[in-house]
């Protein structure tokens, strides 16, 4: 099949006008102008008008279960305050009510031009029941901050849950909701299985304090559940997370983690340096936009452009509809597709050259994704 459009944009390369792109079953074969691509290939010719082509979204990190949340939790004062507030929506949420609002997060997805996407679920068991309509990745977000005597338990019941489903992996939900154990054996797991693994990692200002210095409102309302926290009062949640894996010994010592609007340290400096030096050895291959930002006064290579040159790429795992053009690609597991934009509504920026996947490729190994 070949697809023409008014405009493809390839992201590593100028726009082409009058533009084609040769589809041969699930992959992407030739890309030009569309009488040169007519010329290289067969197949039925499908004419999208005045429209542009351009890469499918990846969504690497998203939450399809709170898509009904929209709007009914106002900003909050604290990241604890928040946690609260969200609680309490979901408190009032049945099994239908979360099944409507994965499918509604699908269809919105795939609406604004998303072909891939990783849904972390608290509600793995849900997975086989939906049919999802773009490649998805499956992953179950596991909390034991409650129970950590049941982390093996906790994570076998998830992985009884996600085998039917095609594509799967783990999340313990964050340092201060998953225990010690809890890590450990999804990583037993991830060994076993070759599956990917995923984190959230120094997510907010209140998350460093309480790990850096044992203080702060998430550490009182962390202590006030039961949660121990023998685990606070000297390192940053990245050097906390590298020591819990091993910094050198575990078989799924980071090879890439998404740097998703870290929160940095002044009185830590050497702690900001191991996320600068993973940068610069291209052990960190996926990274935030603002993040980009957030680095660029301490090294030139947070620079976007430089990222780029170095082989890193952008991730999205926000709404897609408030950033249409920021793209993700080597995203661990998940494969490039074809999305549109509709030049009648709006005409698309010019696109920063980044690098692209052309072809579709399988999960990697086994390991830590943050």
């Amino acid at each position: 099949m070949i697809i023409r459009a008014r405009t493809v944009v390839t992201m590593d390369g100028p726009l082409i006008e009058n533009g084609a792109v040769a589809v041969s079953g699930n992959k992407i074969v030739d890309v030009g102008k569309f009488d040169e691509v007519k010329t290289r290939n067969t197949g039925k010719i499908v004419d999208l008008g005045e429209q542009a082509l351009l890469p499918g979204l990846i969504n690497a990190h998203c939450h399809l279960d709170y898509t009904c949340l929209r709007g009914k939790i106002p900003p909050q004062k604290t990241f604890t305050d928040w946690i609260r507030a969200i609680n309490a929506e979901k408190a009032k949420l049945s099994s239908k009510d979360y099944l409507g609002s994965i499918n509604e997060g699908f269809a919105e997805a795939k609406r604004f031009g998303t072909t891939a996407i990783a849904n972390l679920t608290a509600f793995p068991d849900l997975a086989p029941q939906i049919t999802s309509p773009i490649r998805t990745w499956w992953f179950a977000e596991l909390i034991d901050v409650r129970a950590p005597d049941r982390a093996s338990e906790i994570v076998d019941l998830a992985i009884e849950s996600l085998k039917p489903v095609p594509n799967w992996g783990l999340a313990p939900h964050a340092l201060f909701t998953a225990s010690k154990d809890l890590y450990r054996r999804c990583e037993e797991i991830a060994e076993r299985e070759n599956i990917r693994l995923t984190t959230h990692l120094a997510e907010s200002r209140e998350e460093m304090e309480t790990f850096h210095d044992a203080s702060g409102p998430l550490y009182e309302f962390l202590k006030g559940i039961g949660r121990p926290m023998d685990d606070c009062g000297n390192e940053t949640p990245l050097e906390r997370f590298l020591d819990l894996i091993g910094r050198g010994g575990s078989p799924n010592r980071p090879r890439a983690i998404e740097v998703n609007r870290p929160y940095l340290n002044s009185k830590k400096p050497q702690s900001n340096a191991i996320i600068l030096s993973m940068f610069e050895t291209r052990r960190c291959s996926t990274l935030d936009p603002s993040s980009c930002q957030t680095f660029a006064p301490l090294s030139p290579s947070f620079s976007i452009e430089t990222r780029a040159r170095f082989g890193a790429s952008l991730t999205v795992a926000r709404v897609l509809a408030r950033r249409p053009l920021t793209l993700s690609y080597r995203t661990p597991g998940l494969a490039p597709g074809v999305g549109l934009w509709d030049l009648g509504r709006a005409r698309p920026p010019r696109a920063r050259r980044l690098p692209v996947e052309r072809r579709a490729r399988g999960p990697r190994s086994a390991g830590w994704r943050v």
